[in-house]
């Protein structure tokens, strides 16, 4: 996933320890939920696991949706232009923020583009059980989910799944 001979701020490229484990563990678990802070390198994480995920399994990238907040949106632009340099990155990845889920017509989207992959960064946006968003969102996983016979995986990765209580998750 490291483009040959490719330097990333003026130093090889390369994976963070803690990217590789992100990697490997999703891969191979075909799911995953994982706690890293600011600065860890989530962003860069999941970009390389929908490539490995569009290789390993293909899996098209148009049905591979990232969820996003909708302050990290631009900044999420910026970084991928700075990745694109260095790493193999996915192409035509689908893009929404948790506030575009709180629309009533993300169920008809979800139902329509069939994800194959969900990507949640900074997940903590969906732990409101009663928020529209994490309805519509829990609904659409209870019948794709490849846990429950379909064929949608879930990665999730945050710094602040739990803020006050264990309880924010216990839907």
């Amino acid at each position: 996933v490291v483009k040959p001979g490719a330097l990333f701020r003026g130093k090889p490229a390369r994976l963070l320890p803690v990217q590789n484990r992100i990697i490997t563990e999703g891969l191979a678990c075909n799911g995953l939920i994982a706690f890293a802070g600011v600065g860890a390198g989530k962003t860069l994480s999941y970009l390389m696991l929908m490539t490995l995920l569009s290789e390993t399994h293909g899996i098209k990238f148009h049905k591979m949706l990232l969820l996003i907040p909708a302050s990290v949106r631009a900044d999420f632009h910026k970084q991928f232009v700075d990745y694109q340099a260095a790493f193999r990155l996915p192409r035509g990845i689908q893009i929404k923020t948790y506030s575009e889920l709180s629309e009533p017509t993300s169920t008809q989207y979800l139902e329509a583009l069939q994800p194959e992959v969900i990507i949640c960064d900074e997940a903590d946006a969906l732990k409101s059980f009663g928020a529209a968003r994490t309805a519509r969102f829990l609904r659409y996983l209870k019948k794709a989910s490849i846990w429950r016979g379909g064929n949608c995986r879930l990665y999730i990765l945050s710094g602040t799944l739990v803020s006050k209580s264990i309880k924010d998750w216990s839907h």
